[in-house]
């Protein structure tokens, strides 16, 4: 009780009462400037940058934990890729072979997987001349290697049986109009279906892709008339056809189309709702976001590719088409996501992110990951924000004025140091990353304050000093001699 009377502010010098509300003063004026200018690009940079930080902690700090979110992301996805080896056997073709990615489908297909993501594009035919390559029967040509992939579609599709799903690439041109491929016409929305592989590239020289894009809107055309639809991305896709909310995107849908409504909710059969932003563009193509939707559609990276090799497939058997044993008996497909793409240094399809350059098929994964696994980051609220911030703020300028400069800047440091490292944990236990910035700040303006004020004082005694020192005789005093 005796450590209370010294927070009651009655006690306070008439000097201390007007140094604390001149620290709470300036406080909640810093504060009130973060959250009227937390919507620009200074303030939004480091936030990705914090964010960044955070992501890119708890990947590294959970990597040894047995129930680590990549051995949890492995229990859903099962990664096929063609690496450098398998592309080499083909010769280093510029298009994929279709048969292969067949091949990659079939033991998805016939192993009871629950979706399957192509992260390739189909939209150029293969003009490949008549070759045999490894793992081939036959000499066959693209236009065969096409059919081939096209009549095991076609097969997914009519098979009552399975419940296996297709998530095609679809890809549009520079004015949104969607590419010809003739793979759509196998998209009946039940069994195959196209998606959207796009991903949120930082510009600059920064280039970090850190968020996934939910959807975009394209011009398709149905009896020759040319209308607007909007085209999914395979995370968000890929959510809807595992926990049943494929109704609700048809509803959204007609909302982002003729709506102005920002923000979305999915309403999941599993009684989960899960909340995307309206992607809002710039002239230049860009994607503006403001505070409040710079938290959602955020990638968390759980996995780095060598991660799911041994949890998903032997390493040695990616793309090496049954040489070494590889059939659908090898992998346990059951209703698994696979993610079929190439991580050859060829493929011009790796980005930076933050746990390195990696390729795309890997980016939709954690994504893919993130949006399934509940680990979708998030900011605190903004009254949670506040009062943190406020609490803060307070006992900052209590410590400013009890104690000397330096102590009061030790605790400072000590305090600040014990409020982020809580923030982090925080974060990597739920996924809610707490903003502290602003409070760090005023504290940064109370060290200016208080070693100014030190200055100042020192400034005074130096000049006092040098005034006495330099002192000339005939500015002394003079005596009265008749006394």
């Amino acid at each position: 009780m005796k450590f209370l009377k010294y927070l009651d502010i009655r006690k306070f010098s008439k000097t201390n009462k007007y140094y604390f509300l001149f620290n709470i003063v300036l406080g909640v004026g810093t504060l009130i400037f973060f959250v009227l200018t937390r919507d620009t690009q200074m303030q939004q940079s480091l936030i990705n940058m914090l964010f960044d930080q955070a992501i890119e902690l708890r990947a590294d700090f959970l990597e040894w934990d047995r129930e680590c979110d990549a051995k949890i992301a492995a229990e859903d996805i099962v990664i096929l890729s063609f690496d450098d080896d398998a592309v080499k056997d083909f010769g280093r073709l510029y298009i994929t072979p279709r048969n292969k990615i067949a091949d990659m489908i079939r033991f998805a297909y016939e192993g009871g997987a629950s979706v399957v993501v192509l992260d390739m594009a189909l939209s150029d035919p293969d003009y490949t001349p008549s070759r045999k390559l490894l793992g081939d029967s036959k000499f066959m040509t693209g236009h065969e290697r096409d059919e081939e992939l096209f009549n095991l579609l076609d097969k997914i599709k009519n098979d009552a049986s399975t419940n296996t799903k297709i998530l095609l690439c679809g890809e549009a041109h520079y004015d949104n109009t969607l590419k010809d491929n003739k793979f759509a016409d196998l998209i009946d929305n039940k069994k195959i279906y196209f998606a959207e592989a796009a991903i949120s590239e930082a510009g600059g020289s920064d280039r970090t892709v850190r968020f996934w894009i939910p959807y975009s809107v394209v011009t398709a055309e149905e009896d020759d008339v040319q209308v607007r639809q909007v085209l999914w991305s395979f995370e968000l896709l890929t959510l809807a056809l595992t926990e049943g909310g494929e109704e609700e995107l048809e509803k959204i849908g007609n909302e982002i189309l003729h709506g102005n409504e920002t923000e979305f909710t999915m309403h999941c059969k599993s009684g989960r709702d899960f909340v995307f932003y309206r992607e809002i563009f710039s002239e230049n193509g860009g994607i503006i976001r403001d505070t409040k939707s710079l938290q959602y559609n955020r990638i968390q990276y759980v996995f780095k590719p060598q991660n799911l090799y041994e949890l998903s497939i032997d390493k040695d058997n990616i793309g090496h088409w049954r040489d070494n044993g590889l059939d659908n008996q090898d992998i346990n497909f059951t209703d698994k996501i696979v993610i079929i793409g190439r991580e050859d240094k060829e493929c011009n399809d790796f980005f930076a992110t933050l746990i390195g350059r990696i390729p795309g098929m890997y980016v939709h994964g954690n994504a893919i990951a993130t949006v399934l696994g509940k680990t979708q980051p998030h900011i605190s609220s903004l009254w949670t924000y506040l009062i943190i911030e406020i609490i803060l703020i307070v006992v900052t300028a209590y410590v400013f004025v009890y104690w000397k400069y330096r102590g009061a800047k030790r605790f400072v440091f000590v305090l600040t140091i014990v409020c982020w490292s809580f923030s982090y944990v925080y974060f990597w236990f739920t996924n809610e990353f707490v903003y502290l910035t602003c409070s760090f700040a005023s504290m940064g303006i109370y060290n200016f304050v208080s070693r100014m004020e030190d200055f100042f004082k020192k400034g005074n005694l130096m000049r006092s000093i040098l005034k006495k020192f330099f002192r000339r005789k005939n500015d002394e005093e003079c005596v009265n001699v008749d006394k």
